[in-house]
C-alpha cells in the first residue's frame, strides 16, 4: 500500500498508521501482520474520526478508511472478535518479550527502544477491544464469541496498560542514556524484577547498618549474591505490604531451589568424575579392539587384491590365445575360399572353346574401355568445374588473387581487384585489398 503523509495536526495517529505499514512490507511472511495492521489502522481511524476538522485532516482519515475497506470483509469475516485480540494481543506480547529478553541481556540499543516503542503502540492499540466492551456493556454476543466472550480477558486489560508504560518509559530511558553517553543499566519487568526494585527502595529507607545496604547493593547489581539480598532485606519488610511480604518469600522459594540445583549440579559432576576412570578404561579396550579389527580387515583385503590382480592376468592371457586362434581359422578360411573360387574359375575357362574366349574377352575390353572414358569425362568436368570457381566473378579469365576486406571475400584476380569500390558478392564497401598466391 502507498505510505499516507499523516498532518502535523494528526500526530497521535502517526506511529499506528506507520506500525501498519511496516506490517504490510511483512505479511507475505507473517500472515497475522494483516490483521495486527487492519486493527492499527482502525484505532487510528476511530482517533482521527474524532479530532479531524480540517480539509488535510480529512483527506487523511478518507485515505486510512480506503484501506480498511478491502481488509475489513476478509478479516472480520473469518475471525472472530476474540481471535482478532488474542492475534493482536500475542503479537505485542512477542514484541514486548524480544525487547524485554535483548534488555535483561544487557544489549539494550536504538533498535531495542524501537522496539520497546512498538510494542507500546501495539498494546495501545489493543484498547480498542476494551472500550468497545464497556460502551456496549456486554451486548448481544456475536457468533463463535462476541463481546460477551471478551469479559473474560478484562483482567488483561491492567497488564496490557503496564506493558505500555513500561516500554515507553524504558524507551525513553536507553534512548537518554545513549545521547548522553552512559552504559544501558538491564532493565527488570514484572513479579521479580518489580517485586526486586521495590523491596531495594524499601531495603535503602529502612533503619540498617550501612555496611549491610553497601553489600546488598553492589551484590544486587554485579554479583549473584541474590541470597544476600533476599535474607539481609526480609527482616526490613516485616511492616510492608503483603504484596511486599509474598514476593519476599516467593524469592526466597527461588534461592532455595537455584541452589538445589547447584547441589545437584555438583553431585552429578562428582559422581562422573568418579567414574571416569572406569570409563576410560573401557574405552580404551575398546579402541584397541577396533584397531586390531581394522588391521585384520586390511590384511584380508590385500589378500583379496592380489588374487584379484593375478585373475586379470590370466583372463588377459587366456583372451590373447582365443583371438589369435580366432585370427588364425580366419585367415585360413579366407585363403580356402579364394582358391577353391580361383580352381573353379579354371574349371570354367577351360571347358571354354577358342572363339568363346575371343568373344568374352572383346566383350571385358568395351566394357573396360567404356568404364575409363566415363571416369575422364567426370575427371574433365570436376576440373573445369574447379577452375570455374577459381576464375574472377568479373571478367571469367584470370585466376582469383585478390582478397578483399573487411568481407574476406577471394573473388577477383588482381587487375578487377584493383578497380572494385565494393564487393560482388556482398556488396559492402573494400577497405583494403590482400594478394593471394596459391
Amino acid at each position: 500500500m502507498i505510505p499516507i503523509t499523516v498532518p502535523q495536526s494528526l500526530s497521535k495517529i502517526t506511529p499506528f498508521v506507520r506500525r501498519a505499514e511496516e506490517l504490510d512490507r511483512i505479511r507475505l511472511h507473517h500472515p497475522e501482520c494483516r490483521v495486527v495492521a487492519y486493527y492499527c489502522r482502525n484505532y487510528a481511524a476511530g482517533i482521527a474520526f474524532t479530532i479531524a476538522t480540517t480539509d488535510d485532516e480529512m483527506e487523511c482519515l478518507d485515505k486510512i478508511l480506503a484501506q480498511i475497506q478491502p481488509c475489513g470483509e476478509s478479516i472480520c469475516g473469518v475471525f472472530t472478535k476474540v481471535e482478532s485480540y488474542k492475534i493482536c494481543r500475542h503479537f505485542a506480547d512477542s514484541k514486548f518479550s524480544k525487547a524485554d529478553a535483548e534488555d535483561r541481556l544487557g544489549h539494550a540499543d536504538k533498535n531495542v527502544a524501537k522496539l520497546f516503542y512498538a510494542s507500546a503502540t501495539f498494546y495501545e492499540m489493543l484498547t480498542q477491544f476494551h472500550t468497545n466492551e464497556d460502551e456496549e456493556g456486554g451486548g448481544e454476543e456475536e457468533e463463535g464469541g462476541g463481546e460477551g466472550a471478551m469479559k473474560e480477558y478484562g483482567n488483561e486489560q491492567e497488564e496490557e496498560n503496564n506493558r505500555r508504560l513500561y516500554a515507553k518509559h524504558r524507551a525513553v530511558q536507553i534512548l537518554r542514556a545513549i545521547k548522553d553517553g552512559r552504559t544501558v543499566s538491564p532493565g527488570r519487568y514484572k513479579e521479580e524484577d518489580d517485586g526486586f526494585l521495590i523491596i531495594h527502595e524499601l531495603y535503602e529507607v529502612a533503619p540498617s547498618s550501612s555496611s549491610a545496604t553497601t553489600t546488598t547493593t553492589t551484590t544486587g547489581e554485579e554479583g549473584d549474591a541474590g541470597d544476600v539480598t533476599i535474607e539481609t532485606i526480609a527482616p526490613h519488610v516485616t511492616n510492608a505490604t503483603p504484596e511486599i511480604q509474598l514476593l519476599v518469600r516467593m524469592l526466597r522459594v527461588e534461592n532455595n531451589r537455584y541452589k538445589t540445583e547447584l547441589q545437584q549440579q555438583s553431585q552429578s559432576q562428582q559422581s562422573s568424575q568418579s567414574l571416569s576412570h572406569s570409563q576410560k578404561i573401557i574405552l580404551t579396550n575398546k579402541i584397541e579392539q577396533l584397531k586390531e579389527l581394522q588391521q585384520k580387515t586390511m590384511d584380508q583385503f590385500k589378500e583379496i587384491h592380489i588374487k584379484y590382480r593375478q585373475v586379470q592376468k590370466e583372463r588377459d592371457e587366456l583372451r590373447q590365445e582365443v583371438n589369435l586362434y580366432t585370427g588364425t581359422a580366419t585367415a585360413t578360411s579366407t585363403t580356402t575360399t579364394s582358391q577353391q573360387q580361383q580352381q573353379q574359375q579354371q574349371k570354367y575357362y577351360q571347358t571354354k572353346s577358342i572363339s568363346e574366349l575371343q568373344t568374352l574377352e572383346s566383350k571385358l575390353r568395351t566394357q573396360l574401355e567404356h568404364i575409363i572414358s566415363t571416369k575422364e569425362s567426370k575427371l574433365k568436368a570436376q576440373i573445369e568445374e574447379e577452375e570455374e570457381k577459381n576464375l574472377c566473378v568479373i571478367c571469367q579469365v584470370e585466376r582469383k588473387r585478390m582478397l578483399l576486406m573487411p568481407c574476406r571475400h577471394l573473388c577477383a584476380c588482381d587487375t578487377c581487384g584493383k578497380m572494385l569500390k565494393k564487393c560482388p558478392l556482398c556488396r559492402q564497401d573494400v577497405k583494403e585489398r590482400i594478394n593471394v598466391y596459391s
